[in-house]
């Protein structure tokens, strides 16, 4: 993603005004998918024991809002102030009071919060929420993510979706969809060849990377096609844990 925006901001005219590698980077903000599948897998394996459990809602409330609301306002608030100063600066979504305001506790809108790239905590949020009230019904809750999953493929393959259904059925939400399967096949099923599944993963998703062209014209197809070898890197590399666990030195930990 780091490479992707480096690019982008190399492409622009006030800068040197050309793609690095004849735009085979414009790809590279695929991390959010492998991002949104790993954050799906990491709470549904971290708190599957809490499921059901009502009075562990608050320890996965207080959790998740550290991991998400400190670092971000701490860069989030600086940069509301510099556009307060300079009236001129960023485009006017940034300035806009109501788009401010939402920014500050990451609540989606018709344009992308002040700091831009924050879009995707948007959905992680939501992912959030949407665990949470799983945490709070129980494990037969769970069905509502096939769900999810199928109304996000219908509603996209009619075309393109008018805010809020954009946000709420945006095939990125899938990611996260994914990793939550990926934690419940692991806790009911050991992956089989795991060493070569990880490679194979791993050489599909940078292939579809490097060499996808446009694919990313359709963000359903985008969205399966990095979606599923990031799943199944996932699988791989939890197996491999799991029967051949990583050796730690003690001077890291």
């Amino acid at each position: 993603v780091v490479i992707l925006h480096t690019n982008n901001i190399m492409a622009q005219p006030r800068f040197f005004g050309s793609e690095l590698l004849g735009g085979h980077l414009n790809n590279f903000n695929v991390g959010v998918d492998f991002f949104f599948v790993l954050s799906g897998f990491i709470i549904a394996w971290v708190h599957w024991a809490d499921i059901g459990d009502r009075s562990r809602i608050g320890n996965y409330a207080t959790k998740r809002f550290l991991r998400i609301y400190p670092p971000y306002w701490g860069i989030l608030v600086p940069l509301i102030a510099l556009y307060l100063v300079f009236p001129g600066a960023g485009v006017p979504s940034q300035h806009d009071p109501l788009n401010i305001i939402l920014s500050i506790f990451l609540v989606p809108y018709t344009s992308q919060p002040v700091l831009g790239v924050a879009w995707t905590l948007t959905h992680e949020i939501f992912f959030y929420l949407l665990f949470g009230v799983i945490l709070l019904l129980g494990k037969r809750a769970l069905v509502v993510l096939p769900v999810w999953a199928v109304a996000i493929t219908a509603a996209n393959l009619g075309g393109s979706l008018d805010y809020p259904l954009s946000f709420f059925l945006s095939p990125f939400n899938l990611g996260f969809i994914m990793g939550v399967s990926a934690a419940l096949l692991l806790r009911r099923h050991t992956v089989p060849m795991p060493r070569l599944l990880l490679v194979a993963s791993v050489a599909i998703f940078v292939g579809i990377m490097v060499f996808g062209g446009s694919i990313q014209d359709n963000s359903l197809v985008a969205r399966i096609a990095f979606g599923i070898p990031a799943m199944c890197f996932v699988l791989a590399a939890v197996e491999i844990d799991r029967t051949s666990p990583l050796r730690v030195p003690r001077i890291a930990l």
